[in-house]
């Protein structure tokens, strides 16, 4: 099955850390506080926990995004989706973050399903691989 935005990075740290940092789930601000404005509440841990946060206006959107943790194994993979109403113009968003051994790093698959609701797909594709990039980049710089 192909991804609607989908990125692969090599980095230069292991699958343990990077998957650290997504794990973190109240820890997304600290990745990109160009999007993510706060997180206003985490509620549970692991697979079905929820976060709340807010937009940065700065990113282009306002308002507050609801995401629950799907899947979550350890050092290989972590899914969310985004939940409830998003001022997000896509709709049944879904993740996926795919880790692998790269050498003395790890490789980062980092992908999504959506439907784009009221912009071009095309563009919406690049928006999302973009995001991608800047949350990979935060966790490189956090690690």
């Amino acid at each position: 099955m192909g991804y609607s935005a989908s990125i692969q990075r090599t980095l230069p740290i292991s699958r343990g850390k990077v998957f650290a940092a997504l794990a973190d789930f109240g820890g997304i601000g600290r990745l990109v506080p160009s999007v993510v404005k706060s997180v206003i509440d985490l509620t549970g841990e692991g697979v079905g926990s929820v976060r709340t946060i807010e937009l940065n206006p700065e990113c282009g959107f306002e308002g507050i995004v609801m995401e629950r943790v799907e899947a979550s194994l350890e050092g290989r993979l972590f899914s969310y989706s985004i939940i409830g109403d998003s001022p997000l113009p896509m709709r049944d968003y879904t993740a996926v973050v795919q880790l692998e051994d790269a050498g003395e790093g790890s490789k980062v698959i980092y992908s999504s399903n959506w439907e784009a609701v009221g912009v071009d797909e095309t563009e919406h594709k690049t928006t999302m691989e973009g995001l991608y990039q800047l949350i990979v980049d935060g966790i490189v710089d956090v690690s």
